[in-house]
């Protein structure tokens, strides 16, 4: 039998939660943590689809540079790390 939230008419049985509507983009506040391609990649999907203002995107990255393996750090004749 599909779940049906009280506040929700929408069908959540394949996850288990409840649909509540959109949320307001300028609500929320977005955590990624690693600076790699992946995170970019969220960012700019909240940014561009979910209109999420970018100062509440905040990527936290243990290294000095974001990127992660796609930093292209190094020369061409030490090896690009």
């Amino acid at each position: 039998m599909p779940y049906f939230s009280q506040d929700c008419d929408k069908d959540t049985s394949h996850t288990g939660h409840a649909y509540h509507g959109p949320r307001n983009p300028k609500s929320i506040n977005a955590y990624l943590i690693g600076g790699g391609i992946a995170s970019l990649a969220a960012a700019v999907h909240l940014v561009h689809d979910a209109h999420v203002p970018g100062p509440q995107i905040h990527i936290s990255e243990s290294s000095i540079v974001i990127g992660g393996a796609m930093d292209g750090a190094g020369d061409s004749e030490k090896d690009i790390v």
